[in-house]
């Protein structure tokens, strides 16, 4: 066995685990995003939220990206200017809720990740280097076929 043997094995194995990774880490980090933002957003809700806001709103509050689209934000600040000054409070209130819990979501992802790449860091700095030069024995070699047992 040549050495391009070797070096297909290992570039085989990386693409796999490349692969494997790609599809494996959006169905972890995904759950732990949406479960610390939930969390967070439990907490840090204004009180007076939940006299003033309907379940529509609050459920629409449950979903980050109402932070992200300039469409949902002005629909939400809307809905809030409805009550006049202490609405507009709230309304930025909410805003710095929404923020935060997304923060606090993000860095239970990077968390994790960083946790992970250590993990992996330690386990790979244990695997013991060898040389693609190194000349490998093949501990299989093919046995002699005995001429007594092909007659009996």
């Amino acid at each position: 066995m040549g050495v391009q043997y070797f070096l297909g094995a290992s570039m085989g194995a990386i693409f796999f685990s490349i692969t494997l990774g790609t599809a494996i880490a959006p169905a972890v980090l995904g759950p732990v995003m949406n479960t610390t933002y939930a969390k967070t957003l439990e907490t840090t809700l204004p009180a007076g939220l939940h006299q003033f806001a309907d379940k529509a709103t609050i459920t629409a509050l449950s979903d980050p990206k109402a932070l992200l689209s300039p469409a949902a934000m002005k629909a939400l600040e809307t809905t809030f200017a409805k009550e006049g000054s202490y609405g507009n409070d709230l309304f930025r209130q909410t805003v710095e809720a929404i923020r935060t819990s997304m923060q606090a979501g993000l860095r239970g992802v990077f968390l994790l990740g960083a946790v992970t790449m250590l993990i992996s860091f330690l386990l790979i700095s244990t695997v013991p280097e060898v040389s693609m030069e190194a000349v490998v024995e093949d501990k299989k070699a093919p046995q002699p076929a005995v001429a007594g047992k092909a007659a009996g």
